[in-house]
């Protein structure tokens, strides 16, 4: 299994303003993913290089190349990663079968720049694309602590072999 490092070109993709136009975003976000991926089931991370302060997107692809995992510093706060089980949970994700029906970036472009004002008074916009094989990993099911009434969730997921983390990613794509 090789892991794949791409690069989709996206200018006009900024984290604004103007608010980007998530659904044109997503469908060339998608239109790549289907064209490179289509067929295959994989768990999908989004990450920004501005919530890694001090590291650029190339040094995060170098790190996750290496390591399978942008979480590379284990002391470093995590972001809802506080369950109410206590559960471990290596990183966030959402699966999916690549398909010609796929929707699925349009659903990440939005909160990156809407949640993010809210939370930091700044967009953010995504840079990089982690894609594993979900075979690879272990799903957790949980409950966010202080959020119980939005019930069990399932983008949890930890490495099946933590050794041999690199070999869990698929692929890597960068938005530039």
């Amino acid at each position: 299994m090789e892991l794949g490092l791409y690069k989709l070109s996206l200018p006009e993709y900024q984290a604004g303003p103007p608010e980007p136009n998530h659904e044109v975003i997503g469908k060339k976000m998608d239109d790549f993913l289907k064209k490179n991926f289509l067929g295959e089931h994989l768990a999908v991370r989004c990450i920004s290089s501005r919530d890694h302060s001090g590291k650029t997107v190339d040094e995060l692809v170098d790190i996750i190349q290496t390591t399978g995992t942008d979480r590379y510093n284990p002391d470093r706060e995590g972001d809802r990663y506080e369950n109410k089980e206590g559960k471990h949970i290596d990183f966030f994700a959402f699966d999916y079968t690549i398909s010609q029906d796929s929707k699925i970036f349009c659903e990440f472009t939005w909160p990156f720049y809407h949640w993010e004002i809210e939370k930091a008074g700044r967009p953010l916009r995504i840079d990089i694309i982690i894609l594993y094989y979900p075979d690879k990993l272990k799903q957790v099911f949980f409950t966010y602590k202080n959020r119980e009434h939005e019930g069990e969730r399932s983008d949890g997921w930890v490495f099946r072999e933590p050794e041999k983390r690199a070999d869990a990613v698929r692929g890597l794509v960068m938005i530039t």
